[in-house]
């Protein structure tokens, strides 16, 4: 089984968005996720849905969420518990193989970035401008 690390609190009316959407996902394929975000408010949507597999479905807490009109690089180094970093850092210890965010894109990729790095072969100029990295 495939695990994907869900940014749960990234996205309109996230958690309830989200969750539905994990949710449907897990359904229909042969995949795992993690939900990270606010553990109560996800375990709340999770329970509000009702039926729901819990051996396709982890919850790992981040309390702290990066706002759409934060700096992505500001809030990543102030808020090291933000759901998008936690989700990432699942990714780089192989606790999932994918990452999604419906939240915040640069955050996001700052988060990917820092966790790990860039793809061999991939070109440095495709990330935006403020994030730095070094061609290898």
């Amino acid at each position: 089984m495939i695990w994907i690390a869900v940014d749960a609190m990234g996205g309109d009316d996230a958690p309830r968005n989200i969750v539905d959407g994990a949710l449907a996902a897990v359904r229909h394929f042969d995949l795992g996720v993690l939900l990270v975000g606010a553990a109560q408010a996800i375990e709340a949507e999770l329970d509000r849905a009702g039926d729901v597999d819990r051996g396709s479905v982890r919850v790992v807490d981040a309390p702290d969420v990066v706002a759409m009109e934060e700096s992505p690089a500001a809030a990543l180094r102030r808020k090291p518990s933000a759901s998008i970093r936690v989700a990432a850092d699942a990714v780089a210890r192989g606790e999932a193989s994918a990452l999604f965010s419906a939240g915040h894109t640069g955050a996001t990729v700052m988060a990917a970035h820092g966790a790990f790095g860039m793809l061999p072969g991939s070109i440095c100029c495709s990330l935006p401008s403020w994030v730095t990295c070094t061609p290898g």
